[in-house]
């Protein structure tokens, strides 16, 4: 019996290799997988196709320590693309720029109580987006999507995963460039408001009782497109 102890001894480190290359192979599997699945991620985000980028991030298709992983790449690049979107939704509203016009102030003047109300919600919503924005760039905030007892080696593919793209400056710029619009904006209708008494609007045109306030007026539209 003795002699066959080498026999069980090999079976043996043959079970435990096996079982090595099993969990080993299995695990290069789920990242391959888990890979393809946010470059699809990705490419959903890219096409702005937000009802399947949700059902893609709303699945977990992994498990274990690589369902942690991507619950946590998912979450992080979900909160990305909503404020990346809402921020380019709020650049992109046409009404920033139509404050000014003759027709803004046949509507809304001479309280101008919606477009005072419209400039102070957008400016807080462009600031906190901004902010958010920024933060999500920061180590602290991309780390704070994983649970705090992960192996280091899943945070490292975690890392890999969102990859390491820095913040666009051009979009912080952005917003500071539209809510200078704003504040400009909010200058003229403030003056309007003040000296509502002293304009009237007529032929598309508005007129000032006198050159003083007219020139006034003149000044604080030329510093809307500084």
């Amino acid at each position: 019996m003795k002699k066959y102890w080498w026999v069980i001894v090999l079976l043996g480190l043959l079970v435990v290799a096996g079982g090595l290359i099993y969990f080993v192979t299995t695990d290069f599997e789920e990242e391959i997988q888990l890979l393809e699945e946010m470059e699809e991620v990705y490419a959903l985000m890219d096409e702005h196709n937000t009802d399947e980028l949700n059902q893609k991030l709303d699945t977990i298709i992994s498990t274990g320590d690589y369902a942690v992983v991507e619950k946590a790449a998912k979450n992080y690049t979900r909160d990305l693309y909503n404020v990346v979107t809402n921020i380019s939704n709020e650049l992109a509203n046409d009404r920033i720029m139509r404050l000014t016009t003759y027709e803004n102030f046949q509507n809304d003047g001479p309280e101008f109580t919606e477009s005072k109300a419209y400039i102070t919600e957008t400016k807080e919503k462009l600031e906190n987006y901004k902010t958010t924005y920024q933060e999500l760039y920061t180590n602290e905030k991309i780390d704070s999507y994983l649970e705090s007892n992960l192996d280091s080696y899943y945070v490292d593919f975690y890392h890999q995963i969102i990859g390491e793209e820095e913040e666009n400056p051009t979009t912080a710029n952005n917003i500071d460039e539209i809510i200078k619009i704003l504040n400009d904006s909010e200058a003229v209708i403030d003056f309007l408001i003040e000296n509502q008494n002293s304009w009237t609007l007529e032929n598309n045109m508005i007129s000032f009782d006198n050159d003083e306030l007219s020139n006034q007026y003149n000044e604080l539209i030329l510093k809307i497109a500084e």
